[in-house]
Order: C-alpha cells, then structure tokens, then sequence
C-alpha cells in the first residue's frame, strides 16, 4: 500500500483530532474541550443544520465540509485530508469525549513502525470495547464497510492509560441511523446484486 513521507517523524510525535459530524451541535463542545489542549480539532461534516459549523469555528475547529455516502467512505475522506496535520490522528465519535489525552504523546513516541493503527478502549452504555480510533498518519490505513465500517490496517494495543467514555443516552433515537444504514445497505445490495446471489448459492 502507500506510505506517505517521514516528514512528521519527531522525538515527540504529534496528534490531531478527526471528529465526522452531521447535526452534533449538542455534544460537540465536550468532544472538542476534552482535546484541545492536547491537539487541534478537524471536523468534517457533511451538512449540519443544527448549527454544528458555526459552533465548531467558534469552538478553534478547523472545518471541512463535504459528502456522505457511506460510512467507510465518510472515514476515509475524514481521515485523508486529517493525516496531513499531525503525526498521527485520533478519530473520533459524535458523544465522545477523550480521557487522559495529555498522555497519548508520551505513549505514541514508543509505538513500533510495525504497527499503523492502535485499539483503544470505550466505554459506556455500562459497556467496555476497543477501536482501532488512532491512526498513523504515514500508515497504511483504509476503512472498509459501508455500514458497520472496520479499519483494515496492521493493528497492536490497546493502549493503556487513555480511554474514550461514550456519552451518548441508550434512549436517544436512532431511527434516523437506522433509516441511513437502511438507505446505504439497498444501494450496496443494488451494485452487487450478482455477487450477492452467488454468496447464497
């Protein structure tokens, strides 16, 4: 795959923050406040109407605006133009917020060339996991899923002493996340109509 340059390489590596939004106007200032002082903030979005832009300016946010049309796509975009800012790129979710993220700088400088991606821990809805959230940015990173999207990179960890808590309430409506899923997955059945009936027989 590609490798982009050395031209980041440091003794102390540096990191930015990818956040995707769409109409995250009432979660963004604690995902943005719980890394600014660590790193800058890049936030793509693809068409807000609650006022998640103006608030993201106002916030020191860089913002790109652009399209979404399915969820590997809307990472890897995110994550093509973030990787141009920063040794690596932490991405993140619309409810998150970063735990410890002063520390991330002391355990990246000790991550091994062999590795492009690091899992994480989250938590919340009394739930633990982990995600590949940290990026390289000279690695060889790709988002594959139009759905439930999964990073296809060399990946070790996860990493200890920083951790995303998920804040998001298990009651917030998610009829609109189920009707894009619902939208993106008859569009990819549309195009791979043949190999999916192959897959069945």
């Amino acid at each position: 795959g590609h490798r982009y340059g050395t031209r980041f390489r440091s003794m102390t590596p540096t990191i930015c923050f990818c956040l995707p939004t769409l109409n995250e106007a009432t979660t963004l200032e604690q995902t943005v406040r719980s890394v600014c002082d660590t790193g800058p903030v890049w936030i793509y979005d693809t068409g807000s109407t609650d006022g998640t832009v103006e608030l993201a300016k106002s916030l020191g946010c860089e913002v790109y605006s652009g399209v979404f049309r399915d969820f590997a796509q809307l990472r890897n975009t995110a994550f093509a133009v973030a990787r141009e800012k920063a040794d690596w790129v932490f991405m993140l979710s619309g409810g998150a917020t970063v735990q410890h993220p002063e520390r991330l700088s002391a355990l990246l400088a000790g991550v091994p060339d062999s590795s492009d991606a690091l899992l994480v821990r989250v938590r919340g809805w009394h739930v633990e996991y982990e995600l590949p959230l940290l990026l390289r940015s000279e690695g060889d990173v790709q988002y594959r899923g139009a759905t439930h999207e999964w990073v296809d990179a060399r990946t070790s960890g996860p990493i200890d002493g920083v951790w995303v808590e998920f804040h998001r309430s298990p009651h917030e409506d998610r009829r609109p996340r189920w009707e894009s899923d619902r939208v993106i997955l008859e569009r990819e059945v549309s195009r791979d109509l043949f190999y999916l009936a192959q897959t069945q027989e």
